[in-house]
């Protein structure tokens, strides 16, 4: 299981933390360390009927300890891999060797439109993978949920898509007689092919504009990131500088572990209910 933690200080900043994982026993199972103002992810196989505890050393040997939630006796979760144009979308299943195969309905979802659905079956001890384009969904924050027949939800995860409709924007400039300007806008696709739209201009005196600093976002990480996600997303421009490296990609869908995590709770009823953080 891949467990992602977020750390933060009493200002609600996130401050850098490494620590271990430890079983009832008090052997280390795992350690773990931030990446980006404390957020990080590491992985652990939990075992059944154990309870697990994180210790954090702080500075003059004392340490904070949390519990991990305790393992359950059967659980569904799923499982996101990066495969190149596609997403290897994995359901896991623990129910025991014993346990009929069940049968769930994994949909995938892009700023409230249903994007694809599929019908997986598991058996009660492993998992089932589900390639999926990323041709379907447009850019920003995908929400892949897992339900059962019935429509209670299991499981959900965020991922965020790099899709190809970017758009590219270029302009220049002509003086006109007098004291005007001729400002022409040229807007094309990612293959370069012309697009039509609707566009606004601001004019601004550099002298008493504030010149916006990258890590306080832009257009594109309010829309595209910290509009979906639940919470302050702290330094948004982060994740869109250029050239985008792996561990910001890391980073990012660390980031959408936490602040996108939905906790659903045990329920028999239709719907099921969903708790957020």
């Amino acid at each position: 299981c891949r467990v992602a933690f977020s750390a933060q200080g009493p200002a609600g900043r996130g401050v850098p933390v490494a620590g271990v994982v430890l079983d009832g026993g008090g052997h280390v199972v795992a350690r773990f360390k931030s990446s980006h103002l404390g957020i990080g992810s590491f992985f652990l196989t939990p075992a059944r009927g154990v309870s697990y505890r994180a210790a954090v050393p702080l500075p003059g040997g004392d340490s904070l300890w949390f519990a991990l939630p305790p393992v359950p006796e059967s659980s569904t979760a799923l499982s996101v891999r990066d495969a190149g144009d596609s997403l290897d979308i994995q359901v896991l299943r623990y129910a025991g060797d014993g346990a009929a195969p069940a049968h769930y309905v994994l949909a995938g979802i892009s700023r409230g439109i249903g994007c694809f659905g599929a019908v997986v079956e598991v058996a009660g001890q492993g998992f089932q993978t589900v390639r999926v384009s990323r041709d379907v969904f447009p850019s920003g924050i995908a929400t892949l949920i897992l339900l059962t027949p019935g429509m209670r939800p299991v499981s959900r995860r965020l991922v965020y898509i790099r899709a190809r409709d970017t758009l590219h924007v270029s302009w220049h400039l002509t003086h006109l007689p007098g004291d005007s300007l001729a400002v022409g806008v040229a807007v094309t696709d990612s293959a370069g092919r012309p697009v039509s739209g609707s566009f606004s201009v601001a004019l601004t005196d550099d002298r008493r504009l504030e010149i916006s600093q990258p890590e306080r976002g832009s257009i594109a990480s309010s829309l595209l990131l910290s509009s979906d996600l639940s919470g302050r997303v702290e330094d948004p421009g982060y994740y869109f500088r250029q050239p985008l490296t792996e561990q910001v990609l890391r980073d990012l869908d660390d980031l959408l572990l936490t602040q996108g995590w939905a906790d659903y709770a045990p329920d028999t009823t239709r719907e099921g209910k969903a708790r957020y953080p």
